[in-house]
């Protein structure tokens, strides 16, 4: 079991590490509104660099995090019998699948609307968002569940990603208990050298979904290397600053993995500042209950809005764009924490069960 302590700095990252996945998903200078791109395809040096270190760098700790958390949780005191895997792949049942398949259907509802009616046609369509009145019912079933392409909710991937991991626990389970140094060393290299030969799940997911099995099992403390937390940032901050500069830079996609792994630990530390600081402890906490409905809600909502503000200012300048980039996923977001707390007032049930059980 977690200590209290433990369980705070936990808490305190949920919200933070959903503003790190909408920032991802906010990367985007420009806009598919219609049939013509508005925006920038190629900005400055500057809002380059800004975009790279927030959406590309830093950000990107966000989704190792919650596969190495759901690793560790899920084998966390688990016994190992046939009796307690069944248990918990009940209980995933509640807090995967249930909203999986609410928040995909919703969405392609959504979008189907959307495209259907003129005033809004350009907002649900262009890029890689189909036309859902050309699709047979299998297109909807590989729509829906991700098959051979990204869910219609595509943030959804990870939650796609985890349920066949948790399926997959009895031998991910035995792999880290026999073999687990084996194991380990040989999903870094894949997910190194980009060798993994299954699209779902992952090679990123397997890695830290592992790792998190791993440590679990053996009873360690996802904060074990506090103690190296300020050796390891000075390592990390000039990684992170290398691999954000918009220039090629040698041997750039096994620094950027470097400091995805690093950054995972620094963030941990990091997590015990959070927790001591009263306000932002409070701040933190008060918005943990938020982060699922964030994340669910944050698309299309991220992508209607960029090609409205986009559509309505058009940006041509560095300034305008770099200011849209915090602006719109920013907005994003709050809207989401406006919506959620609403929605909890008003259906609380409802909210809880759509979440998976996460709006407590």
């Amino acid at each position: 079991m977690l200590d209290k302590e433990a369980s705070l700095r936990i808490q305190c990252l949920r919200f933070p590490l959903i503003v790190g996945v909408v920032f991802i998903h906010g990367y985007y200078s420009s806009a598919q509104v219609g049939g013509s791109t508005v925006g920038l395809a190629a900005p400055g040096a500057s809002v380059e660099f800004i975009r790279n270190l927030c959406s590309q760098c830093i950000a990107r700790v966000a989704v190792p995090f919650f596969f190495l958390f759901s690793g560790y949780f899920f084998f966390l005191g688990l016994e190992g019998d046939r009796a307690s895997y069944v248990r918990r792949w009940k209980a995933r049942v509640r807090t995967l699948l249930i909203p999986y398949l609410f928040w995909n259907l919703a969405v392609l509802a959504i979008a189907a609307i959307g495209q259907s009616l003129p005033a809004w046609q350009s907002s649900f369509s262009g890029g890689n968002t189909p036309r859902f009145s050309e699709f047979g019912p299998w297109d909807y079933v590989k729509a829906l569940f991700g098959i051979d392409r990204l869910p219609v909710a595509y943030q959804f991937w990870f939650i796609c990603d985890l349920m066949v991991l948790v399926l997959l626990t009895p031998v991910i389970g035995f792999l880290v208990r026999r073999v687990g140094y084996v194991w380990l060393a040989l999903t870094t290299l894949c997910w190194t050298f980009e060798l993994w030969p299954v699209r779902v799940p992952s090679q990123e997911a397997t890695l830290y979904f592992s790792i998190g099995a791993w440590a679990a099992s053996k009873e360690l403390s996802l904060f074990a290397f506090d103690r190296y937390g300020k050796l390891l940032l000075l390592v990390w901050l000039p990684l992170v600053v290398l691999d954000s500069l918009p220039v090629e830079v040698p041997l750039r996609p096994y620094i950027h993995k470097l400091a995805v792994a690093i950054g995972v630990v620094c963030s941990l530390y990091l997590s015990r500042f959070l927790a001591a600081s009263a306000r932002w402890r409070a701040l933190a906490v008060s918005l943990a209950a938020a982060a699922f409905f964030t994340f669910a809600v944050h698309e299309p909502l991220l992508t209607v809005m960029r090609k409205v503000v986009f559509k309505l200012l058009t940006p041509d300048s560095s300034t305008m764009l770099i200011f849209l980039y915090f602006a719109v996923p920013l907005a994003v977001i709050g809207f989401a924490v406006a919506g959620f707390a609403v929605a909890r007032r008003i259906a609380p049930g409802f909210v809880s069960a759509v979440t998976g059980g996460r709006a407590a």
